[in-house]
Parts: C-alpha cells; structure tokens; sequence
C-alpha cells in the first residue's frame, strides 16, 4: 500500500529534511519558477516579477536574481504558503489570486497564457496541500488546517457519491503478443474496499478486477500519455486518455469525452487527497497513542508491585 504520509514530489524539488527546513530567507531548492505580473497592493498597478515557488514559500523578484539580501533593492520578498488558497474560478482565464488569512496576491501569466496559468495553479495547490499535510502531521491546530480539513472531508464525500457510480471507459493494455488491444470496462470505486474496479459490462457475474486506491501514485494526462495510447499528443483523443500509475500496475484509460475526464479525475484527486489528510492525522496521533500506552503500563506495574 502507498504511504499517504509521504510528501509528494515534484521534479527538482528541495532535498532539505523537514526538520532542517528554515525560513524562506535561506533559499530552499526551486520547485518552479517563472515571469508572472504582479497587482499592487497600495498601487493597483501591474508590475512584471519573476516568481520562484519553493518548499513552504512563494518568493518574488525584479529579475532573475538569486544573489541578493532581503531588503536589498531588487531583492527577495515572498509569503508563506501555509493556510493559503488559490482562486481560480475561469480555467480559460490568465489570472488567478493567492489568498490567505495574512495577504492576497493578483497575479497573471504573459500574453494571456491560460496553460501557464493553469499550472502554475496546480503546482501552488500541490505545495499548499503539502503544507498544511505537514502541519497536521505535526499534530498542531489552527483555524486555517480546521477549514482545510472540512473542506477536503466535504470534497471527499461528493467524490465518493460519483465514483461509486460504475462509468464506462475503453480501457488499453498490451496482450501477450505485445500489440494494443482496448475493450470497454465499467469502472467504479468500492467504497467498503476502497479499491477501484473494473469488469466486463456485458458479464455481470464475472468477478473484478481491483487496484488500491492507496497504491495510485500518479494521474498522468496529455502530453505525458504513454504511447500505448497511440494518440496524437493536443488531439481531442489525446485529451479523453488518462493514466493511473500504481504499483504493479498501471490503468490506461480513455473517457467518452475531455468533460467526462477531467471530472472522474477530480474526483479521484479529491478522494486521494482524504487519504493523505487521514494519515497525517494518523501520524499526529501516534505519540500521543504511545504516551498513553506508556502511562497505562506505568500504573499496571505499579499496582502489581503493591
């Protein structure tokens, strides 16, 4: 099974252990980085940054300088990602905001680039989903992890009400002759097992097949499809096809439509991001779990010395 504990990754990220992690003044290693404009929060004028997301922090410069003191002209500001959210109502859209209870922040990509736009948005929601795991981890409170928690505890429950419900997909795997072959599968989540199944929708007595929800360690979409898809990648195909990586398997699917996709995918995220917010919550308990344990042995002794 996938340990939801761990911290996800991302390519290039920062190799610095959590508990060596200092503030963002330090510098940990980029996770992305690029030009963004930047709304004023005095003057609402637009000005051109260049913006580097870290472990924990967004940082924001006038140039790609790296070299330079906090307060230095040109130099480095930042706000801690922690508690934060990203708005981003119109995925067509070039603008998004980050806000928190501390700061907000408008921010647009150049040209009207809603791609980039959109992922700098999914790699900002990553981190901040990161964090706050972190923070629940650690087993502290605050208002802003009990609204992250509620919040992902209500996305979970709505993705659990469509994902129970089977759905059909053309599901692609490679036979014994190493050719591609796809058959129509009817996929659902079991809720009880919490696995994700897939069986011939026309054998209803035939038993499922299943892979973990826990052991999903991916979702990949176009253009990263594996070539089993044979798809072009930017082709209204390509944009129905996902994948999900596990361990020991990977499931190779193709939606009726790009909607249908991005849909079973969200939901999907949701439930797997519960998964994640469990075990943090898990993970807080466990000292406390093995305190409570050493403080009940602690009195049976003494008891029985008596």
């Amino acid at each position: 099974m996938a340990d939801f504990t761990q911290r996800g990754s991302i390519k290039g990220g920062s190799d610095v252990p959590d508990d060596q992690m200092p503030l963002y003044v330090t510098r940990p290693a980029k996770l992305f980085e690029g030009w963004l404009t930047k709304k004023g929060s005095i003057i609402p004028s637009w000005k051109k940054r260049f913006f580097i997301l870290r472990r924990g922090y967004l940082n924001y410069y006038k140039g790609e300088v790296e070299d330079m003191e906090v307060g230095e002209e040109g130099g480095l500001k930042g706000q801690a990602l922690f508690g934060a959210s990203v708005e981003y109502p119109d995925e067509s859209s070039n603008r998004f905001r980050i806000r928190s209870r501390e700061y907000t922040l408008d921010l647009r990509t150049e040209d009207g680039n809603a791609t980039a736009a959109g992922l700098w948005v999914r790699m900002l929601r990553q981190e901040i989903d990161a964090c706050n795991l972190d923070f629940i981890a650690s087993g502290k409170s605050s208002p802003e992890v009990s609204e992250f928690i509620a919040k992902a505890r209500e996305a979970n429950e709505s993705a659990m009400v469509m994902l129970s419900t089977p759905m059909t997909f053309t599901k692609y795997f490679q036979n014994l002759m190493g050719s591609t072959v796809s058959h129509p599968k009817l996929i659902n989540v079991h809720v009880g097992s919490m696995t994700i199944e897939w069986r011939d929708p026309d054998d209803a007595s035939a038993s499922p097949k299943h892979i973990a929800v826990a052991d999903i360690e991916s979702i990949v979409v176009d253009p990263d499809l594996p070539p089993i898809f044979e798809v072009e990648p930017g082709s209204p195909e390509a944009e129905c096809c996902f994948t999900l990586t596990a361990k020991g398997r990977d499931l190779h699917l193709q939606a009726e439509d790009k909607a249908v996709r991005d849909q079973w995918i969200a939901a999907m995220e949701c439930i797997l991001k519960w998964g994640k917010v469990t075990a943090a919550r898990e993970t807080a308990n466990r000292p406390k779990v093995a305190a409570s344990t050493t403080r009940l042995k602690s009195i049976l002794q003494a008891q029985h010395s008596r």
